[in-house]
This record gives C-alpha cells, structure tokens and sequence, in this order.
C-alpha cells in the first residue's frame, strides 16, 4: 500500500492522541507538524520521536508546499471551517475533530465545500469505533434489542471545575461553541444516530454555567465564561426512541450509555459491556440482572478511527463518520441551545 505522508494542524493537548494512534497504523507517515506557537509541535515531535517533520506556523504555507496527502485539524473549534473549506479546496482528505464547527451554518457551508469538491472528509466521532460499541450495533442491527425504547446517557469530566483554572476557548461561546454540549454532548448525539440508524425529531435542554468569572490566562482580568459547564438533554427520535443524555466538565469522570428494548438491555460503562435479556418477567419480582460481556479492549480504540481514514485514502473511497453526519449532529446541538435560551421544546426538521 502506498503510504499516507498526513499532516497535523493544531498540536495541542488531544494531538498526542492522534500521533500515538497513527503511529500504531502501518504506511503511515507524519510528515508536518501546523501550530501557531511552534515551541508546540517542536514538542510534540519530542515526545513521540518523530524523525522528518516540516513544522510550520500557519496552516496556508504546508498547504502550499503540496508534499502531503491528507491533513488532520485539531484546532480549537472556530478554527474548523476556514482550514477545512482551504483544504478542500486544494484537494486534500481530512479528518477533523469534534464537533465539525461552532454552529451548524458553519457545518453547512464545510460539508458543501467537501461534497463539492469530492473528497474524502471524516469527522472524529471515536466513539464508533470502541469495540463495545461495535457489538451493540451488531446486537441492535440483528434484532436481538428489540425495537429501542430508551438511549439514556452520561459522559463527565472534572477538569474544568478547578475555579483556580484560567479562562480558555473550551469557555468561550465564540471560540468552543456551547461548550460541554459541543465538547461532550457531540459524542453522544452522534452515537444515538449510529446506532439506532434513526434521527432526531425533538429535543430540550437545561444547561448550566457553574463558574461564571474567570482570570484571563495572559493577565490579571476577569473575563465572563459564555460556554455551558454542563447541560441536560431530553428529546425523542422519529421512531419514538425516548433520549436522555447528561453531559457536564464539573462531574466525576466517566463515560456510560444505556440501550433499553423491547427484547433486551445493554450497559455501556466505561468501555465494558453488559447485558440483560428479557426471558419471563414477574412483574411482582422484576429481575434486571446485567450478565457482562467479554469484549476485547485495547489501550487506543481511537486508532481505528485514524486506521479507517487512512485505509479510505488509500482505496479511494468515502467514509464514514462523514461531514454530513458532523452537520446533523451540529444541528441538534444547535436546537439544544435554542431550547435552553428559549425554555422551549424545540422541533427538528
């Protein structure tokens, strides 16, 4: 197979992630390192060793040297569209992180770009790509779920309840979008669609700034935090799945999801899988007795998303999670933040 020469634009803290997983992933080769502050990528290719790197502070100039054959942005989340519709532009497979822009008109005009200019164009929805998450979609595409009646889930995170942190762009509605909604809730608003193949219909959210002042990173001032610590979704898919998905950067670390049927139930914790099947049912003693799964984990599971993206350039053919999917996903969470400004039920067209 011929090898892939990708570069990285934005090497901030998930970059390590990328870099280790693509270094897991034969005909690989990470051939430019894009960061404004350059001491960045320098350290970067530090710590993972990377020998034969072109480091560059503006995204436009790698693009002009034309010695890649894919890019892979991991920007802060205002950044996206504009590096994205560039690269397109010239032509290049991309990867881009979650969530695919700040709101969905932006996702629009970058799904456009790329569908225009017939490119391969992924979007970092990593969750797809777990090994138990793969099973549960077996499970449901088999008919051994049932039809679905709930998708109830949480992913938390504590790091951003240190009041002593300074403001950043995660805090930032105009540079992080809405925040944990954006940040956490993308993961899971895209893992309903993937795995129920369904869309959805309604939503309503609650969400909550917890810290509402913080000291800028570069001085003494104290700037206003614009972008949700935490939020609650409730909404409905087309065919009636029921959802409920609880997101915050202020909670006890962890990731879980739920899947009740009219057959059986699947708990996701944390990367373990169990399940419960529903045989005779007393309903004077209900049993909901989770038997595990034995599902065989890795360190990465990220890498088969890297693995994918790469194996799609060298086939010549589109993937998926894809921009359309990033611009769906963008669209409910768009509707989640109408709901919370608006107190009201918001319909998804």
């Amino acid at each position: 197979m011929k090898t892939i020469k990708i570069g990285l634009i934005g090497c901030g803290r998930v970059s390590s992630f990328h870099v280790e997983g693509y270094q897991k992933i034969e005909d690989v080769e990470i051939k430019a390192l894009c960061a404004p502050r350059l001491e960045k990528a320098y350290a970067l290719a530090e710590k993972f060793s990377l020998k034969n790197v072109e480091f560059f502070s503006d995204y436009r100039d790698m693009l002009a040297q034309k010695n890649i054959d894919a890019v892979d942005i991991m920007t802060p989340d205002y950044l996206h569209s504009k590096i994205a519709i560039d690269c397109a532009a010239v032509g290049l497979p991309i990867l881009c992180e979650k969530p695919l822009a700040l709101n969905s008109q932006e996702a629009k005009i970058m799904y456009e770009a790329v569908k225009s200019a017939d490119i391969l164009a992924m979007v970092g929805f990593v969750y797809r790509f777990n090994p138990s998450v793969l099973t549960v979609k077996e499970l449901i595409d088999s008919g051994a779920i049932g039809d679905i009646y709930h998708f109830r889930a949480r992913l938390s995170t504590p790091r951003l309840s240190n009041p002593d942190l300074p403001l950043e762009w995660r805090l930032d509605r105009n540079k992080g979008g809405y925040g944990a909604i954006s940040d956490l809730g993308s993961h899971f608003i895209d893992l309903a669609r993937f795995l129920t193949g369904d869309e959805f219909a309604l939503v309503m959210g609650v969400g909550q700034i917890f810290i509402h002042d913080r000291r800028r990173i570069d001085t003494s001032d104290v700037e206003h935090v614009t972008a949700y610590d935490s939020a609650s979704i409730c909404g409905k898919l087309k065919k009636g799945t029921m959802i409920n998905i609880e997101v915050s950067r202020f909670a006890a670390g962890g990731s879980t999801f739920e899947i009740d049927g009219s057959h059986a139930s699947v708990r996701f914790a944390n990367d373990q899988l169990y399940i419960w099947k529903k045989e005779v049912i007393d309903h004077q003693k209900p049993s909901t007795e989770f038997v595990p799964l034995d599902i065989s984990q890795f360190d990465l599971y990220e890498t088969n998303l890297y693995a994918s993206f790469i194996k799609c350039i060298q086939d010549g053919v589109h993937g998926q999670p894809d921009f359309y999917d990033g611009l769906v996903c963008q669209q409910v969470i768009d509707s989640v933040d109408e709901s919370i400004r608006t107190g009201r039920m918001i319909v998804i067209h």
